[in-house]
């Protein structure tokens, strides 16, 4: 899990200094303050790795995120002298561990594969590109050395021209520095590395390696739920061959398909666990379930029974409230273990009520002591679901070194994050100026205009 976050001259923000992530992170402030920004760095990241196309080491505008240009997220612009930006990133010490370095052939090591994570990029007017300027694992971008992939094994084909295997073992220091200036994208494909370079080298070189192959796996698992989900579909017609998706799209486009997919004869778990929480939790509605509409099952409905009403309704016609709900829930439940899932604004179309229920299902899937401890960063606005999270807090459901509340501010237009301590009553040690005042300055006037009566 992300433990920690740090940007410089990204966007609004100057230098956030290192930001604390927990396993859940809610984020809230005003309007248009920069909190959309701190997701967004990570999907940038999300999707610049997986952009294989790409010659750039960065990939501002794609399907994932849509930044604009590189000077669109340079703090200043074309104004800013360097034109660079930085992104820290840091993972707890479970997930260090987990990725200890274990090479077949050799006596086991204790080397903990780095848990920091710091890259630096800018923009080269001269050849009119981004270039990765500086990294924490890696430095350097230039290299005397060819590597190709090969077509039939899709493994890396690495050669030095000139070179024998004895003269090769003499160059380790060059080595280092230029196997490690290799695009990061091709780090999954080193599976002859150690092989070709000979077992000196294999120790330092490959765990560099994998310390950017961990990385990778963690960056390009994070999952992103708009903050505008798309309407459950009435109904949705399944090709002839099964779906490729993983997971239920950033619009919860792809739920039905997901839902089916989870489905064991009779028996779809992922159904009946979000029947669990949207009848049960929730309250929104009775026995939620998958239907084929036609004999060959290539046709498929959602359907639930209206809460003391109507059985059999079609989740289409039950309103926006669910169609907004739904996704999150299956994303959560759907999220691997140590997975990390951005959710933006889930409030969206929810009473109060079920806004704060949000909070039990974030606490629940946050909970370290369960199977499947998650990662959530959730960017909202109700108070209502804060509120639900501070009073589990208190009641002993959650402990507070779980709960990370950042508050967003740009005072004199440069963005600020300030991270709010929580104690074991769910209090805050400081309550900042403007944070959620709107209901107690409501309240306060309305009294005062009765009071003129």
């Amino acid at each position: 899990m992300l433990s920690s976050i740090r940007l410089k001259n990204f966007r609004a923000f100057t230098d956030t200094s290192p930001i604390g992530l927990a396993p859940l992170t809610i984020i809230v402030g005003p309007n248009n303050a920069g909190k959309s920004s701190l997701l967004n760095s990570l999907l940038l990241l999300k999707q610049s790795v997986a952009d294989e196309s790409s010659s750039e080491p960065l990939t501002v505008s794609g399907p994932t995120v849509d930044l604009g240009s590189f000077d669109d997220i340079v703090r200043g612009g074309t104004q800013h002298r360097d034109r660079q930006i930085s992104i820290d990133l840091e993972v707890d010490k479970s997930w260090a561990e987990d990725s200890i370095l274990q090479i077949e052939g050799l006596e086991p090591t204790r080397h903990i594969i780095g848990n920091r994570l710091s890259l630096s990029f800018g923009f080269d007017p001269a050849a009119n590109r981004i270039d990765l300027t500086k990294s924490g694992f890696f430095n350097g971008r230039s290299a005397a050395l060819e590597a190709r992939r090969d077509s039939r094994s899709g493994n890396l084909v690495l050669r030095i021209p000139g070179f024998s295997r004895t003269q090769i073992q003499a160059l380790q220091p060059d080595l280092d520095r230029i196997i490690l200036s290799l695009d990061v994208r091709d780090v999954d494909a080193y599976s002859g590395f150690g092989d070709q370079l000979g077992s000196s080298l294999l120790h330092a070189r490959y765990e560099a390696l994998q310390q950017r192959s961990n990385w990778l796996s963690l960056l390009s698992g994070i999952e992103h739920i708009d903050p505008l989900r798309d309407p459950i579909p009435r109904f949705t017609v399944l090709g002839r061959t099964a779906s490729s998706a993983e997971g239920v799209g950033t619009g919860g486009e792809e739920l039905l398909r997901i839902l089916r997919s989870s489905r064991s004869g009779k028996n779809n778990p992922l159904v009946r666990a979000m029947d669990y929480w949207v009848s049960e939790r929730f309250g929104l509605l009775d026995r939620l379930r998958l239907v084929d509409v036609d004999e060959a099952g290539r046709i498929i409905s959602l359907l639930g029974d209206e809460a003391e009403g109507m059985p059999g309704i079609n989740v289409a016609n039950m309103g926006e409230g669910i169609s907004q709900l739904l996704p999150i829930v299956a994303s959560i439940l759907l999220l691997p273990k140590r997975g990390t899932l951005l959710i933006e604004q889930p409030e969206i179309h929810l009473h109060p009520a079920a806004q704060a229920d949000l909070g039990d299902l974030f606490v629940w899937a946050a909970d370290a002591s369960s199977s499947t401890p998650r990662q959530l960063l959730v960017e909202t606005h109700s108070e209502h679901l804060l509120l639900r999270v501070r009073r589990r807090i208190a009641e002993g459901e959650i402990d507070p070194k779980l709960v990370s509340v950042l508050y967003v501010e740009k005072p004199r237009k440069v963005a600020r994050v300030r991270q709010l301590k929580i104690d074991e009553r769910g209090s805050f040690e400081e309550w900042p100026e403007g944070f959620f005042e709107e209901g107690y300055e409501e309240a306060l006037q309305l009294a005062r205009a009765a009071a003129r009566q």
